[in-house]
């Protein structure tokens, strides 16, 4: 009797030790399910390339993460709406049509490699794209490093100069000197080359006299974002820029007189300083 006692034990002891180890074995497969774990869906080609592909790659993430509910820019990337969905939209219903030959022809393939960044990266290593998606600001980070090189391999150096202009005035001010893409329009002006030196003169000064505009329409925000984006320049562009913008006399002088016409000027008085500065330090 004893001895099948111990044999009874010595036996579940070995079911409880199976037990333990398929759940060890099984359980982060559960929790990896719980945190939105499972891989990412490659795109349809008949989606890659449209304007439905960036509504299409957000879908999957809510997919594959059914406990997340919108608003949550710290754990949802708001890149996929937020950026590539609202400007593959602006470009192909509102600039395409407006553009020369060579314009759209442009557009086009732009649109697709841009595309094709997010995708090729998702197709090569699922598992780091899925980690890569549950960080905001990282994933925000990737898609924008992948911007120039989009452009460029389109062909953006052989298209007319009013199309560039167009293209260049059609994004939101706000994205334009936002943290993310500042480092666009100089990185791309040099791959153009010194003879599209006039197409980075009318970029800046585009984006110039924004600035003033938002001053005047008091938007503070704006102003704030885009004297960070000066100050981040290197010393060569920031050179370049003051040049252009003759030390930025439009958004100088906008800033005294929203100061004069504001009774809590404080903190617009601040950015004019900061500006001030910055042309001392030339």
């Amino acid at each position: 009797m004893t001895i099948l006692l111990k044999g009874y034990f010595h036996m579940n002891r070995k079911i409880v030790f199976v037990i333990i180890f398929m759940v060890c074995l099984v359980f982060p497969t559960f929790l990896e399910a719980d945190r939105g774990g499972f891989l990412p869906k490659l795109v349809p080609e008949s989606v890659l390339g449209t304007i439905g592909y960036y509504r299409w790659r957000y879908q999957d993430f809510m997919e594959r993460h059914t406990g997340l509910s919108e608003p949550d820019p710290l754990r949802i990337p708001d890149y996929y709406l937020g950026y590539g969905e609202k400007y593959v939209i602006r470009f192909t219903r509102e600039l395409y049509p407006t553009l020369s030959d060579k314009g759209k022809e442009w557009l086009i393939k732009a649109r697709f490699n841009l595309q094709w960044a997010i995708e090729s990266r998702c197709k090569s290593e699922p598992s780091a794209f899925a980690k890569l998606e549950e960080h905001p600001d990282k994933f925000r980070e990737f898609a924008f490093n992948s911007h120039v090189a989009a452009y460029m391999d389109a062909g953006l150096a052989n298209i007319p100069f009013s199309d560039l202009l167009k293209i260049a005035s059609t994004p939101d001010f706000k994205d334009i000197i936002r943290k993310d893409g500042r480092s666009q329009i100089f990185s791309i002006s040099r791959r153009l080359g010194r003879e599209y030196l006039k197409r980075l003169i009318a970029i800046v000064r585009h984006a110039h006299k924004c600035s003033g505009e938002a001053v005047r329409e008091g938007d503070f925000h704006t102003v704030e974002q885009a004297i960070d984006f000066v100050e981040n320049l290197s010393s060569q562009d920031m050179e370049m820029a003051s040049i252009i913008t003759r030390n930025f006399r439009e958004l100088h002088q906008a800033l005294q007189f929203q100061i004069i016409q504001n009774s809590s000027s404080d903190a617009w008085n601040r950015l004019l300083i900061r500006l001030e500065n910055m042309n001392r330090n030339e």
